[in-house]
């Protein structure tokens, strides 16, 4: 079986695919064996950390991933439904050497995938490739490992509060978990946090997303959280609003990885130290007018081939950045075109000074993609 796992699904920083289509209990079987088979290839012994983000195909992928781990002589450490940043936690506090989330991350609730680290280090690039290729070698070891459950979310929201905690001020705040894992976090994290009037929307954990999908760089996902601070702002005369997201990575006061929930506590005791409003403390950062991320379907095997392409053509009339794509500069803007890891599309931003210079640098790189056959 394992010569007929697809290579696409194995991308940049994880393994993601179609439930069903390309990622089977199958595959996550394979999975589990392969990585065992890496863990083995690198002379590291010990129990791997599993856990899951709450759509419903979680439970098959991780009952097939932990077999596959048990079976060739790997312990497993069960932290049940948890955000990935929890996951990344259990690493500095729960005796392990590897782990794997297993999540869909922002995509539609069809997807999901692995999240891949060992050590307190997440696999990428070459590595998963590798993993790619022991796995279709059907090269494994064999054994008979152990699993064990570990209740880690109190503890996690503990060590966070304790890190960001207590705020010196009370805060008008309005949370929106999406349906997504992170319910079964903010909540909670918001009162150990001493924000019990704190407003949460779609709290209930419930992996289908029957409000809204979980992606909070598309502003339809954000209308509900975007109206609630508004009413807040009516009722309060404090302007607060947030409705875009990032990855910020922690390692002054906290473990190095991406965690959103703490970025948010963090942000919280900011706000709170400096006395001053959020707009009050952005009135000098400078105003761009800018769009949100731009999706344009292209086929999974065109799209990075055409992101080689574009940063060759772009860079003989404009200064370029290829970290990632290829972000073309043109003094008072900036065009953005990158290839997604997790799914056929091509991703595409823009900002500049004035909405006139916005649209023409849109046009300038939408009429390159028309010109190689991509509907934009």
């Amino acid at each position: 079986m394992s010569s007929s796992i697809s290579a696409t699904i194995f991308r940049q920083y994880d393994v993601r695919g179609i439930v069903g289509k390309d990622l089977t209990s199958e595959v996550a079987y394979a999975l589990g064996r392969g990585f065992a088979q890496a863990l083995a290839d690198r002379q590291i012994a010990g129990a791997v950390a599993i856990g899951r983000d709450n759509r419903p195909s979680g439970n098959a992928l991780r009952d097939a991933l932990v077999q596959g781990l048990l079976d060739s002589g790997y312990d497993v450490v069960d932290v049940g439904i948890v955000p990935t940043p929890v996951l990344y936690w259990t690493l500095h506090h729960e005796p392990v050497v590897a782990g794997i989330q297993i999540t869909g991350s922002h995509n539609p609730p069809e997807y999901n995938g692995f999240k891949i680290s060992i050590g307190k280090g997440s696999m990428h690039g070459e590595e998963i490739q590798e993993l790619y290729r022991t796995i279709v070698a059907n090269r494994t070891v064999n054994g008979q490992g152990r699993v064990r459950q570990a209740e880690v979310i109190d503890r996690y929201i503990a060590d966070v509060a304790q890190k960001t905690g207590p705020l010196p001020r009370k805060l008008k705040v309005v949370y929106d978990c999406g349906n997504g894992v992170g319910a079964v976090v903010a909540p909670q994290m918001m009162q150990a946090l001493g924000l019990s009037d704190a407003i949460g929307l779609f709290t209930e954990s419930d992996g289908s997303f029957p409000n809204h999908h979980p992606d909070p760089t598309v502003p339809e996902n954000l209308e509900d959280l975007i109206h609630a601070v508004k009413q807040q702002m009516k009722e309060t005369h404090a302007p607060i609003a947030g409705e875009m997201s990032g990855h910020m990575f922690f390692t002054e006061g906290f473990y190095g990885h991406d965690d959103a929930l703490y970025g948010a506590a963090r942000l919280l005791r900011i706000v709170a130290e400096s006395g001053k409003r959020v707009d009050e403390m952005l009135a000098d950062v400078p105003h761009y007018v800018s769009t949100p991320e731009l999706r344009i379907e292209v086929d999974e095997e065109k799209k990075f081939p055409l992101m080689d392409e574009a940063v060759a053509a772009f860079r003989a009339t404009h200064e370029v950045i290829d970290v990632d794509g290829v972000r073309v500069l043109f003094g008072d803007g900036w065009g953005l075109m990158r290839a997604s890891n997790t799914q056929p599309v091509i991703v595409m931003r823009f900002e500049a000074r004035s909405e006139e210079r916005l649209q023409a640098i849109k046009a300038e790189m939408d009429g390159w993609l028309r010109a190689r056959g991509v509907a934009v």
